[in-house]
């Protein structure tokens, strides 16, 4: 399990992924380079292995951003390392982390979507597969709320995330 998120930029960059790379290959002694994954969209994980204990690059074009999942703290590492015009070392939010998820299962909803109507066509929602369409939104829904139950957020007014003990 990641216990530590770190937003490096806030946009898919692969110059920065590399970078990114890079930087902890040289400031984390004996760091382990594992495999590299390529993942849909063109999103890559690097992944490294530091006593026993995994860290993931990723590029993510899904959640749109260059981010670390870490089982280790980096915090002290950040302290050295310095790639441009970036976030790095700042810790994602609740609020963040929820985005993160809820994104992911938005892709997946529009990803089964199409492929529901690619089977029965848009008019076929009027024939009868409206029941099936309405329990997949359901489905959806209750992934999503059962994340913003997680990270312990509320839905405001204008459906925007609060986390209610700022």
């Amino acid at each position: 399990m990641y216990k530590h998120n770190y937003i490096i930029y806030d946009t898919a960059n692969e110059e920065v992924y590399h970078r990114q790379c890079t930087a902890l290959e040289k400031y984390i002694p004996r760091l382990e380079k594992l495999e590299e994954l390529h993942g849909s969209l063109d999103s890559y994980t690097q992944k490294y292995r530091y006593n026993n204990k995994t860290i993931c690059v990723c590029n993510d074009n899904i959640i749109d951003a260059v981010h670390i999942v870490s089982e280790i703290s980096l915090e002290a590492v950040y302290k050295n390392i310095e790639v441009g015009n970036t976030f790095i070392g700042r810790r994602m939010n609740k609020i963040e982390l929820a985005k993160m998820e809820i994104k992911a299962i938005h892709e997946d909803f529009k990803k089964e979507q199409e492929e529901f109507y690619a089977k029965v066509g848009y008019s076929g929602c009027l024939d009868g597969n409206i029941d099936e369409d309405l329990a997949r939104s359901k489905k959806y829904d209750k992934k999503i709320a059962a994340v913003i139950n997680k990270y312990g957020l509320v839905v405001g007014e204008d459906d925007e995330l609060i986390d209610p003990a700022d």
